[in-house]
This record gives C-alpha cells, sequence and structure tokens, in this order.
C-alpha cells in the first residue's frame, strides 16, 4: 500500500522536506498544503522589494507550484489553509476555495514557521497596521506605502531594521521604536548595537529606544501612537 505524507506549510523548510522524501522514496504520495499563494520563496527578501531592489515580489520565489508537481511528483495546494489535525484519525482538515475538505496521512510534517509578534496594545488590529511575514505582505505594505510619506516600525530586531532602512532608501520619514536598551537586544551588546543606531540615524532614520508603545489610534485607520 502506498503511504500518504502530508506536509503543512510551503515555505523553504517544507519543500525541502518534502523534497528529501522524493529523493528517498519515488512511491510515496506526498501533498503540501501552503496558506500563502507561494511556496518556496524568499520572505527573507521582502525588505529589499520595499525597498526597490527587487522589482517584482515574484522574484522571490525559486520555484513555482507546477514545478514541484511536473518535475518532482510533489501534489502542491497553495491557498489551502490546514484548519484542524486530528491525531487520533490521522486525518488533516482543510479550506480550499472557501469548502472544507479532509485528507488522510500516514506521515505529517509541521513546517508552518513562526508568525510576527503583534504586540498585546489597542488598535493593534486597525487598518495601516502591518506586519512582514508573508510575500503578500509585504505587496500590501508597499501599495500601502505609494500614500504614505511617515512610517512608524515598531521593534527593533532584524526584522524591524531591515525595514526600517528598506523605508528610509524608500524616502520615506521612518521612526523605529525598541523598547529594550539598544536595538537587536537579543544578538547584539549595546555598545556594538549603538553603532548600528548611529548608522541608522545618520541616515535619518528616527531611533526611540526604552520606549513601548501603548496604543495606536485611529478611526478605523491607524492615525497615531
Amino acid at each position: 500500500m502506498v503511504e500518504r505524507l502530508i506536509v503543512v506549510g510551503g515555505g523553504a523548510a517544507g519543500m525541502s522536506a518534502a523534497s528529501r522524501v522524493r529523493r528517498l522514496n519515488l512511491e510515496t504520495e506526498i501533498m503540501v498544503f501552503e496558506k500563502s499563494g507561494y511556496v518556496s520563496h524568499a520572505p527573507c527578501g521582502v525588505p529589499y522589494y520595499i525597498e526597490g531592489l527587487v522589482g517584482d515580489h515574484k522574484e522571490l520565489v525559486y520555484y513555482t507550484p507546477r514545478f514541484f508537481r511536473e518535475k518532482r511528483n510533489i501534489d502542491v495546494h497553495v491557498y489551502s489553509e490546514v484548519l484542524e489535525v486530528n491525531l487520533m484519525d490521522k486525518k488533516v482538515k482543510v479550506l480550499q476555495g472557501g469548502a472544507e475538505k479532509t485528507y488522510s496521512w500516514d506521515k505529517l510534517v509541521f513546517a508552518t514557521g513562526a508568525e510576527p509578534l503583534k504586540p498585546g496594545i489597542e488598535g493593534v488590529n486597525l487598518k495601516g497596521v502591518h506586519t512582514v511575514h508573508l510575500l503578500e505582505d509585504g505587496v500590501k505594505l508597499k501599495k500601502a506605502l505609494e500614500k504614505a510619506s511617515r512610517v512608524v516600525v515598531i521593534g527593533g530586531g532584524y526584522i524591524g531594521v531591515e525595514i526600517a532602512e528598506a523605508l528610509r532608501a524608500a524616502q520615506k520619514k521612518v521612526t523605529l521604536i525598541e523598547m529594550m536598551p539598544h536595538l537587536l537586544p537579543t544578538t547584539f551588546d549595546q555598545d556594538t548595537a549603538q553603532l548600528l543606531s548611529q548608522e541608522l540615524t545618520s541616515n535619518g532614520v528616527v531611533v526611540h529606544l526604552e520606549e513601548r508603545v501603548l496604543e495606536l489610534k485611529g478611526e478605523g485607520t491607524v492615525k497615531k501612537l
């Protein structure tokens, strides 16, 4: 009997796992479910897309679902969100095209990656508040930036710093807020991080350290904090 492997998540890790299984076993049925519209993409390149160094977000996609289906015999499903996993019955419930479908599995791999951490503050779900995770997030953000002149970045980790740099290169007025005493607090010491702050400041980014955003304000759309 042919075994079925289901991979939840079609990013780099998920597609690497599916491809490795295919190399080891030509008979296994492999299905991949990806919530977004792209697989095997490079979300780390989104800041370059925002900055304009990458002209089209699709340039950040290395392989298409069609490639995996035709070249590696991997059944890829995009815009397919896994809603429920039943470990006892070995089944997954998937939302596809507005309808729920159920698939059984013999082996299961989770490769969903992380999610952006939204601070638990009032107004975080207002229109105009963006996170950067998927390629679609980058597309939405770039479109929103067409009418924006001032942008606030909350969080001075890797993504926050990269986005701040990209926004400044895109000629936006940028303010970066970090609640810790220095940028990249989990990576660098304060002396090293100070060099980063100085570099950002010299390029026009307004950096606020040891400040916590308490509330985002606006009626329907964020206007201030």
